[in-house]
């Protein structure tokens, strides 16, 4: 685990100052990689305290999440997108620093791998298993559970046929659709509903096409 200096820290809060504000340059607040804090999930930060080897937990106080302390750090987890205050108090002051919290950045693909706009071949398109919704942001090991999508195939001879799928595996009727694979065709998943760390309600995440060669 990296080193970090008392001045380092001090740099990057300044630097990150659109994340943690911080009144009081005593407590320092060190956010990893100058990452935003993103709801649902444990983001790593470090507080420091000037004249004081660490800082405890009973120290601590949150609004809107919770925080939990694991060797040098601390992880901070949001309940909802909206902003976090973080009250630190020590034996001089009490710092207040407050985070603005964004949701986890999501991107809908066919098989965990082939976004929006993707070619494959049709040996290539039957092998896929299901509709994944990959996180893409954060450097964090989360995973969104994919509720509901529709599958659409426009033939080539210009028919169409359209199945609905729970879950993330191709199953029943939207299986056999994508197993009709021929090229030309052209494949609309869509209405896809997913549910992430942190959501209250399923979340829509748009439409992947694809193209049969």
């Amino acid at each position: 685990m990296r080193t970090t200096t008392l001045s380092s820290v001090l740099y990057l809060v300044l630097s990150c100052s659109a994340l943690a504000q911080t009144p009081n340059p005593k407590v320092l607040v060190e956010i990893a990689e100058c990452n935003k804090i993103w709801v649902g999930l444990p983001n790593s930060i470090r507080i420091m305290v000037e004249g004081q080897d660490s800082v405890s937990l009973d120290q601590i106080k949150v609004t809107n999440a919770t925080i939990t302390k694991h060797g040098d750090y601390f992880y901070l987890q949001p309940k909802e997108e909206d902003m976090v205050e973080m009250t630190v108090t020590t034996a001089s002051h009490v710092g207040k620093h407050f985070f603005r919290v964004k949701p986890i950045e999501i991107t809908p693909m066919l098989g965990a791998k082939h976004r929006n706009g993707a070619i494959l071949g049709t040996g290539e398109f039957k092998a896929q298993g299901g509709v994944a919704a990959v996180i893409t942001c954060c450097g964090f090991e989360a995973k969104c559970d994919v509720v509901s999508y529709q599958v659409l195939r426009l033939a080539a001879d210009g028919s169409m046929s359209r199945a609905f799928n729970k879950g993330i595996r191709f199953e029943g009727e939207a299986s056999a659709l994508v197993m009709a694979a021929r090229p030309g065709d052209t494949y609309l998943f869509f209405d896809i509903q997913a549910r992430c760390p942190g959501d209250t309600t399923d979340r829509s995440l748009g439409t992947i096409q694809i193209g049969i060669r």
